[in-house]
């Protein structure tokens, strides 16, 4: 039988780490999901702070695919619309995660040790596997790429740099 992997985030943007953490989630499965999760006034907010115009759901799935076109992995949108925000709002979440991928989940991946509870409550048959908690192989994270584009832009995956070139040297 077939193991089945989940990676949610917001990957606002996708950066080498996350790269990496998803390469490492696919040696452990058979198939793996990525959940690119998208809540508009989420989204909005955080662009806006960090002087980004508004990145959509369709966007961050365009850079997925074209970043990982070589691989077998499945790109699905994550719409959190209308869902409790973090950190209450995770029931809601773990029914939208279970109904679009429809299949049994074996392996929840992520870095936030934070979720760990939360994942073991909504899926209770499912393994949580933390993959670089401590960002020791890619040290880096979107907030910090979001705060400081000059200086963390060689974090970025290859297939966003381009979006984000007009930001360089803006702020």
């Amino acid at each position: 039988m077939k193991t089945v992997g989940i990676f949610p985030g917001k990957f606002l943007p996708l950066h080498k780490g996350h790269i990496w953490a998803i390469n490492q989630a696919k040696k452990l499965c058979d198939k793996l999901y990525i959940l690119v999760c998208f809540e508009p006034d989420v989204t909005k907010q955080l662009c806006e702070k960090a002087g980004f115009d508004f990145i959509d759901l369709q966007q961050k799935i365009k850079w997925f695919k074209k970043e990982f076109k070589n691989n077998d992995i499945k790109i699905l949108g994550l719409d959190e619309t209308g869902i409790v925000p973090y950190p209450n709002g995770w029931e809601e979440w773990s029914k939208r995660i279970k109904n679009i991928v429809n299949e049994k989940i074996d392996f929840i991946f992520g870095s936030n040790v934070e979720y760990s509870e939360n994942y073991k409550k909504f899926f209770p048959n499912s393994k949580y596997v933390l993959i670089d908690e401590l960002r020791e192989n890619v040290s880096i994270s979107a907030t910090e790429i979001r705060e400081n584009i000059n200086k963390n832009f060689n974090f970025i995956a290859d297939s966003v740099k381009p979006y984000f070139m007009k930001y360089i040297n803006k702020k």
